[in-house]
């Protein structure tokens, strides 16, 4: 059965708001952005850390960029 609103209309389910990333503490994603400037790591690198300290490796290196003097990038494909 369909839920309906006040006026007999069907009603849309609500979505419960995102938490976002388990990971995302403030300090320890701080913690990961300062490691992530000062030597230069590779992925596996940036997420062996990430998971030590508890923070997310996707957030911390976004945030590092800003603070970054060079960016490198590699395709392998």
């Amino acid at each position: 059965m369909t839920a309906e609103d006040e006026n007999g209309a069907p009603s849309k389910k609500r979505k419960t708001p995102a938490k976002g990333c388990p990971f995302m503490t403030p300090v320890a994603s701080e913690m990961l952005r300062e490691s992530a400037l000062c030597e230069v790591q590779d992925v596996e690198q940036l997420v062996s850390t990430g998971r030590a300290l508890g923070a997310c490796p996707y957030y911390a290196t976004r945030s590092a960029v800003d603070y970054a003097q060079v960016v490198m990038l590699h395709d392998f494909g």
